[in-house]
């Protein structure tokens, strides 16, 4: 497996869940010390990781902007330039560590040579992945996260910590 230089983990929200994702983004830092690893995110959540040492960017999603594009032009032509920037980054690897619809079409929208969720993604979310990863019966997200990662042959860490700026 070739050493990415461009990472992005897709996991936009629920707040709890975004804050569970951190060993995801360390786990990665941990794998590829070189790469430059991105977090999608809900723009109201993009401050819980911002400050994270392992993150190189946020890419943060506007999900109640966007949410008007079907009755606002200016909205979907957002959406469209916020598309053609995700894809514009070329990213080598895009981990879909939420494996819902929304989640699935931004992972196929980077286009990224390799596109990973979980197998038992819901919504159709897997339309948007390469490759499918059993994240096992563990009860945890974390876990379940992780099992994603380690199915891509990396070692994992559970470190949680959060950052603050200022």
């Amino acid at each position: 497996m070739s050493q990415p230089r461009r990472i992005l983990i897709v996991r936009p929200s629920a707040l709890g869940d975004v804050a569970r994702t951190v060993p995801a983004l360390v786990s990665l830092k941990r794998s590829f010390p070189d790469a430059a690893i991105d977090w999608l995110v809900q723009d109201t959540y993009a401050d819980i990781v911002r400050h994270h040492p392992d993150l190189h960017a946020v890419v943060p999603f506007p999900r109640k902007r966007f949410s008007r594009m079907h009755r606002d032009p200016s909205a979907f032509r957002e959406f469209f330039r916020w598309s053609r920037n995700l894809r514009a980054a070329r990213y080598e690897w895009v981990v879909d560590l939420q494996g819902l619809l929304r989640s699935g079409l931004f992972t196929w929208l980077t286009r990224a040579p390799l596109r990973v969720g979980p197998s038992d993604a819901r919504e159709g979310a897997w339309l948007g992945y390469i490759k499918r990863i059993d994240p096992g019966t563990a009860p945890h997200t974390v876990d379940r996260m992780l099992a994603v990662l380690a199915g891509l042959g990396l070692n994992t860490v559970t470190d949680m910590t959060l950052y603050v700026g200022d």
